[in-house]
């Protein structure tokens, strides 16, 4: 059994099995950065039992339901952990020279996220920021320079003793086993079929190599009667944080743009997936079959998702904005809240949460604003209607507010006063403070 916030060990438990591997190797936005998430020395002290674990389950539960010719061709086949791979963070795993090779670094990387998604869902809190700490980390570069970025459970607000809740650790450790047996079969199915990598490959041949990989992932599943329950929180972390085609000049472009794209996924895959996941379920019975047909599901909407021009060109704009500060646990239906290593509340008028409506256009939006009040005046916040995050900055004085914001490439003015816990103002565009619309949010407890 997997706990996270200890050293892993991978073992056999009674609603799967545990262990790692991933796609072949794509190029991904930030690794240099990406790859200093986590210190050697605890690397190093984990990748043991890493290692133990991924043979068991290699040796006693997949190779056992394998056919007599699929065991001969996997013969010559081993498992190589290394302790990152620079290139492929945070998704460190490949299948090469007929080995699968895999980043204890990702496998950590993954386990944060299985616990950081479990322990969300379990206290009631929205998944969106596990999306918005995805595009935080693509552009991470962008964002935090040099710096290490922050590993997920640090940058989510996941507190240290989370898998002591049992019904958090035992979710955890099913998404983890659903993530993992499918992406270390799926490894095995690119060495079993002799698949080649690299550039010279031609997109064609490479998205049937992806589809051959896939499906050989899905029938040991069906074999096995396990259902790959984490397989729609991996490809969702994994859309979020590779590349999106928003830069295409329309609708024709996106579609040719998808159309050539195969790793590490796109919406054609995810659509074949889901299919073969629902027509494996044949194979599932029981728990698994349910759990297949809630898995194929979701996983056909994100393939709408990432199809769809107007929804990659929101995710750019969050992208693009989002920043620490941005991912504190917050509510489904809100779009921002405190970040737990936030200031203490000062007590001031301008300081805390608020939720209201933003109006433009005579359209109104649901709006959450974090303010923090200085015992000088100056007001620093941030602001959300789900279309990315606004930076505020500017001086209080009484009652009254004037701020500054930054939507990149957009910037404005806010004007506004405070009665009682309701804040109300105006905001427009470049040196104005009205024209752009209005808002009226309350004070949160």
């Amino acid at each position: 059994m997997m706990r996270a916030a200890a050293a892993p060990v991978f073992g056999l438990v009674a609603a799967g099995m545990l262990g790692l591997g991933l796609m072949l190797p794509v190029a991904l936005a930030q690794p240099s950065t990406i790859a200093t998430m986590y210190d050697t020395e605890m690397l190093a002290a984990r990748q043991p039992s890493f290692r133990r674990g991924l043979t068991d389950n290699l040796d006693n539960v997949i190779l056992p339901v394998l056919t007599a010719e699929e065991r001969a061709r996997l013969s010559g086949m081993r498992l190589r952990l290394e302790l990152r791979l620079p290139g492929d963070e945070p998704f460190g795993f490949r299948a090469q020279g007929g080995d699968v090779v895999l980043s204890t670094a990702s496998l950590t990387f993954l386990d944060e996220i299985a616990t950081a998604v479990a322990w969300l869902q379990g206290n009631g809190y929205s998944q969106q920021t596990v999306a918005d700490y995805m595009m935080m980390l693509r552009n991470w570069r962008q964002v935090g320079g040099a710096a290490r970025p922050p590993a997920p459970r640090e940058a989510l607000c996941i507190p240290a003793d989370a898998l002591d809740d049992k019904r958090v650790e035992r979710q955890a450790l099913q998404l983890l086993n659903g993530m993992g047996i499918f992406v270390l079969l799926h490894e095995v199915g690119h060495v079993l079929h002799r698949h080649r990598a690299g550039p010279g490959v031609a997109p064609a041949l490479s998205r049937a190599q992806e589809a051959e990989a896939d499906r050989f992932a899905l029938d040991v599943l069906a074999r096995l009667n396990e259902a790959p329950l984490g397989l729609a929180v991996l490809f969702t972390a994994m859309v979020h944080f590779h590349e999106v085609h928003a830069a295409a000049a329309g609708d024709a472009a996106h579609r040719e743009l998808v159309a050539g794209h195969t790793h590490p996924l796109s919406p054609s895959r995810l659509r074949e997936v889901a299919l073969h996941v629902a027509g494996s379920g044949a194979g599932f019975v029981g728990d698994s079959r349910a759990t297949a047909e809630h898995v194929a599901r979701d996983i056909r909407l994100l393939a709408g998702f990432l199809g769809d021009l107007d929804l990659q060109r929101l995710i750019v704009r969050i992208g693009d904005t989002v920043r620490p500060a941005h991912l504190g646990p917050r509510r489904p239906g809100r779009h921002l809240a405190p970040h737990c290593r936030a200031a203490a509340p000062s007590g001031l008028a301008f300081d805390g949460a608020f939720r209201g409506t933003l109006t433009m256009e005579g359209t109104s939006f649901d709006m959450d604003l974090v303010l923090a009040q200085g015992s000088d005046g100056r007001v620093r916040g941030d602001l959300s209607y789900g279309a990315g995050f606004a930076r505020l900055e500017g001086t209080a004085s009484g009652t009254e507010v004037e701020l500054r914001w930054q939507l990149p490439p957009d910037h404005g003015r806010v004007r506004a006063t405070i009665r009682g816990d309701t804040l109300a103002g105006s905001w427009g565009e470049g040196e104005a403070a009205t024209g752009g619309g209005t808002f009226v949010v309350q004070r949160q407890p």
